[in-house]
């Protein structure tokens, strides 16, 4: 419990009962001080950092307030208050060259375009009698090749685990969730765009419309929960990076889950196999991939089962597995995953080819 906490069910001290609000020190002053300076047992336990209560509470504290609030949008809130202390310096690729802009004329300004498109400058010095029109002018702008190549993000494909196994994040912290949020606003800070997909059993999943840049449409999808079995939404996969261009933005991966995870290599509706599919994605996307699981601390001892699939996963496609179950293995996930390297951006004729097979 966050020592605040204790503090708030203790009550507020009234201003005149205030040590450290008195006027003048009186002759205990010292020995207060001292009593004051020493923490107590509860703020000796507190973290560092962080929001100690759950979403629940989150929730009804913000309905006592007077807001007329859903578990689920005061779970968006939660997550993304929780998640702002950890945002990360999200991975990105270098493009061959930047561009610098490059002056390249005049030409004439009219009332219709945009206000500060005018170079007023340049109209006055033409003429002293500005006449809309007439006598403004607007700079035309070129580009000319940079010296330093220029940083671009990956996009993030995100797919959330929302079957009966996970927790549900509207009303107790689900840490894999936490870290979903993390990940998908340190993206969008980093000016790039997500697809949130959330799933449960067979037919049962809400995705974004498409890669977007809208925050609260992603964490949205993230908090919602649906409680039923457990069937990766193969198809979503397989039509997002069909229909993906081959020259687009390379995007980065990210499934969220426990051994649930495994239904992703199992066949889809048309009878494809699951693994060709994952590897196929991954080989466009060309950003990489990543498990986020709830997982025992003993998973990888397991000789059968799910964890072997997680295990060929990661040896075979190079799929990156990270165990999230608490707070400390989520800010070391965290860490890890800003340092991911992936190398330079897929723009060369041959290696666009490639992605496109």
């Amino acid at each position: 419990m966050d020592w605040r906490e204790v503090a708030e069910r203790g009550g507020a001290i009234h201003p005149a009962q205030d040590p450290t609000l008195a006027d003048s020190p009186d002759e205990d002053s010292e020995a207060k001080d001292t009593v004051a300076a020493t923490p107590t047992e509860a703020q000796q336990n507190a973290p560092s950092r962080g929001q100690a209560r759950e979403p629940f509470q989150f929730g009804e504290i913000l309905r006592a307030a007077g807001l007329d609030i859903s578990d689920h949008d005061a779970a968006v809130r939660y997550y993304r208050e929780r998640a702002r202390p950890y945002l990360i310096p999200f991975p990105s690729r270098k493009v061959p060259e930047s561009t610098d802009p490059l002056p390249e004329g005049l030409e004439p300004w009219d009332i219709g375009q945009a206000l500060d498109a005018a170079d007023w400058l340049q109209s006055v010095l033409q003429s002293p009698r500005i006449v809309p029109g007439m006598t403004t002018v607007q700079r035309v702008w070129g580009t000319t090749e940079g010296r330093e190549p220029k940083r671009e993000p990956l996009d993030l494909d995100l797919y959330v685990d929302s079957s009966g196994s996970m927790p549900n994040p509207q009303r107790i912290t689900s840490y894999p969730a936490l870290a979903g949020a993390i990940l998908c606003l340190s993206a969008l800070r980093a000016g790039a765009r997500v697809q949130a997909t959330l799933w449960s059993g067979k037919n049962q999943f809400t995705t974004t419309k498409g890669f977007v840049r809208d925050h609260e449409a992603v964490l949205t999808v993230l908090t919602g929960y649906f409680g039923g079995g457990a069937a990766f939404p193969i198809h979503v996969l397989r039509d997002t990076y069909t229909a993906r261009k081959v020259d687009a933005r390379p995007a980065h991966v990210l499934v969220i889950s426990d051994d649930g995870v495994s239904t992703m290599f199992d066949s889809d509706e048309r009878g494809s196999s699951g693994w060709d599919i994952a590897a196929k994605a991954l080989a466009r996307a060309a950003g990489g991939g990543t498990l986020v699981l709830n997982l025992p601390a003993n998973w990888t001892a397991s000789a059968s089962g799910p964890y072997c699939e997680i295990r060929r996963a990661r040896d075979e496609q190079g799929w990156h597995v990270h165990r999230v179950a608490s707070l400390e293995e989520l800010v070391e996930f965290a860490r890890q995953f800003s340092r991911l390297q992936y190398g330079d951006a897929v723009r060369s004729p041959k290696q666009l080819q490639q992605r496109g097979a």
